[in-house]
């Protein structure tokens, strides 16, 4: 088994955020982001898949942190999966936030049927998952809405005694 610090490939690699002075290199899946865009939505359809296909290794547990797709790596592995979840894919299950996504390449129905299809991944992916770790209390009640399946809460590391709101700028009630 390898060592306690074992890091697989990285699914997505964009060489433009990678430092040119790295000792090591990133390894990659080959899934790399369009030279100079910033953003992955061209290749959200190969995620999922490239996801599952992830060459893990033996490994003890596999610890993902995610949004979206990451889940997928039960499908790779025996090994128990630890999933530190940010968020279901929101624009997956809520319609309303994908309204407007839709431009240039991809179309809306496009759009849907991608959503359709990530929920279905996330909802064969959520009861195989060794422990589901929520990031607050809101993304636990979404996981439990969206995926059927409890969270335990752990909190970002976040030093709320250094960081603070700024009193003079108004806030919306979140």
């Amino acid at each position: 088994m390898p060592a306690f610090g074992y890091r697989s490939p990285d699914p997505v690699v964009s060489p433009n955020t990678c430092p040119r002075r790295r000792a090591r290199r990133p390894s990659s899946t080959g899934c790399t982001s369009p030279s100079g865009r910033r953003s992955y939505a061209p290749l959200l359809p190969v995620l999922p898949q490239t996801f599952r296909r992830m060459p893990l290794g033996e490994v003890d547990v596999v610890l993902t942190s995610h949004h979206a797709f990451a889940a997928q790596v039960v499908f790779a592995t025996q090994a128990p999966v630890v999933a530190y979840v940010h968020s279901p894919a929101r624009w997956a299950w809520d319609a309303e936030l994908r309204a407007g996504e839709a431009g240039g390449r991809i179309s809306e129905r496009a759009l849907t049927a991608l959503a359709s299809r990530t929920r279905r991944d996330e909802l064969a992916a959520a009861p195989r998952l060794g422990r589901i770790i929520a990031n607050s209390t809101a993304v636990a009640h979404r996981i439990r809405c969206c995926w059927g399946e409890s969270a335990e809460v752990v909190h970002p590391p976040v030093d709320t005694e250094f960081y603070q709101a700024d009193s003079g700028v108004d806030r919306q009630d979140y």
